[in-house]
């Protein structure tokens, strides 16, 4: 506690700094009415608010809006405002560089409050105190946001929450992320939302894209399953003999591997070969690295299923129509996910964990290796999961 204050002190004279330079600045009188969108968090966070998000355009049609976007789904609403031009602006927000270095937390608020933004939307349950600064320094006359459950301490929340116009409480009942972003949405539009899973647009140069990858690995007119064996976090990853096991199960059910991932998770996709005789080896598919996160969709698309890690590439998938099933361990069971029609969006997980819904507390002990609640999940309690759902599919 003593250490978690003194932190929270410097971070306070650090940022009584910057609101003392931002009184003593200028900007300009924006022409039209300005609105700054928060969205820092990962990918499947971005995917989960997606289908809310033409509430905020339609309600705030007179505005141009910007987003702050984090270093993690930044990729994904790149493509996307590529192609649709939705934000006017987008800023990039580093959250461990906000945290750690001072001058660019200094250039951020700077950068944010010059931009003279009226209107400040913060949707997200799980606020955090950074996000609160940088809304703070945008000096926005409106800001809304949810109540959240965040990392704050209790005197932390409370000043916090002293910024704000609205804050938006969060039902005690309502503990899926889904139902909380048509919860915030309908109270900012004043109307009621059909939304129970998320869904996202591929476009054309996507599908063209992965199309090409399909066919460069025969896989054009191939029956194939997506393996995600990544995550964030070591503690979040299943052992990788468990998942030889899954690809040995795929090849005698006549499916074509194929594991997928950012060029860093080549590693994960070389240590399961490991498990495998070369002959079932030389028949899994390689894609880390190789897409684009829409991309990767449009490959989704055309997969029979997504088997791997909670984390971005499930919503992405499943926010695209491919069935999934996913390795749930218990830092937030049953939050994220899942969602939808459970036959073809399904869970596997430890039935005798003892962490549900512990913020991870059970991985951060030991981060460089799989939490218990992982290293739990039986590879053939995985394969009858699979085999349920592909009966589903039949």
């Amino acid at each position: 506690m003593f250490k978690k204050i003194c932190r929270y002190l410097l971070r306070a004279a650090a940022d009584y700094s910057i609101f003392l330079e931002i009184n003593f600045q200028q900007r300009k009188k924006a022409a039209r009415k300005t609105m700054l969108l928060v969205k820092p968090e990962g990918i499947g966070d971005f995917i989960l608010f997606y289908p809310t998000l033409k509430v905020y355009l339609e309600k705030f049609a007179d505005y141009d809006i910007s987003l702050l976007a984090g270093t993690g789904n930044y990729g994904l609403v790149g493509e996307i405002n590529d192609n649709l031009k939705i934000f006017s602006e987008i800023f990039v927000f580093d959250k461990k560089k906000f945290a750690a270095n001072f001058f660019y937390r200094r250039r951020i608020c700077l950068e944010i409050f010059k931009r003279n933004f009226s209107l400040v939307v913060y949707p997200t349950s799980w606020r955090e105190p950074k996000c609160d600064v940088v809304i703070r320094a945008s000096g926005a006359s409106e800001k809304i946001v949810f109540a959240g459950d965040g990392f704050y301490l209790d005197w932390e929340k409370k000043a916090a929450n002293a910024a704000y116009r609205e804050i938006i409480p969060v039902p005690p009942d309502l503990f899926r992320e889904v139902d909380k972003y048509r919860y915030f949405a309908e109270k900012i539009s004043g109307k009621k939302i059909d939304y129970t899973a998320p869904s996202i647009e591929v476009f054309a140069e996507n599908i063209v894209a992965a199309e090409k990858i399909l066919s460069n690995f025969g896989l054009s007119n191939k029956k194939f399953a997506v393996i995600f064996p990544g995550a964030a976090d070591v503690y979040r990853i299943w052992p990788r003999e468990r998942f030889a096991e899954i690809v040995k199960f795929l090849l005698a059910e006549r499916l074509i591997p194929v594991v997928a991932g950012a060029a860093g998770d080549k590693v994960y996709f070389s240590e399961i070969i490991k498990y495998l005789k070369p002959e079932e080896g030389n028949l899994v598919v390689d894609i880390c690295g190789q897409t684009s996160l829409l991309t990767l969709a449009a490959i989704f698309q055309k997969a029979e299923f997504y088997f791997g890690s909670e984390t971005g590439a499930l919503h992405l998938a499943a926010a695209v129509g491919c069935p999934a099933v996913c390795l749930m361990g218990g830092g937030h069971f049953g939050r994220f996910f899942p969602y939808g029609d459970l036959k073809f969006n399904r869970i596997i997980f430890d039935h005798d964990m003892k962490c549900k819904n512990d913020n991870w507390a059970c991985g951060k002990k030991n981060k460089n290796s799989p939490a218990s609640c992982i290293a739990g999940i039986k590879s053939e309690d995985a394969i009858a999961e699979i085999k349920t759902l592909l009966n589903n599919l039949r």
